[in-house]
């Protein structure tokens, strides 16, 4: 959360902030002011709603991990080791 606050003091006779400042979809801020002058800002970032939508789809790696255990756990899991060296390899160099 980024919090961005030009004027400290300025309310409206209401006693009211004389601006508001809104997130939007994905972290967006939207501000609206009252006055002329500038305007408090607050940003949130989108990480909880990207977290939902990992966790959303997370019974289906639940199901592969699961698998996955059971074939190592059963001796029937085979490691292909040059798969695995290309991969690090190809991994270290574009890194």
């Amino acid at each position: 959360m980024k919090i961005n606050d030009r004027i400290a003091t300025s309310t409206s006779p209401a006693g009211k902030p004389a601006g508001s400042t809104t997130p939007g979809q994905n972290g967006r801020v939207r501000s609206t002011s009252l006055g002329s002058g500038p305007s408090d800002q607050l940003q949130l970032s989108n990480l909880s709603s990207q977290l939902s939508n990992l966790q959303s789809g997370s019974s289906h790696w639940t199901s592969q991990v699961a698998q996955l255990t059971s074939a190592v756990g059963s001796g029937q899991y085979q490691v292909d080791a040059a798969a695995v060296s290309y991969g690090l390899i190809e991994e270290h160099l574009n890194a």
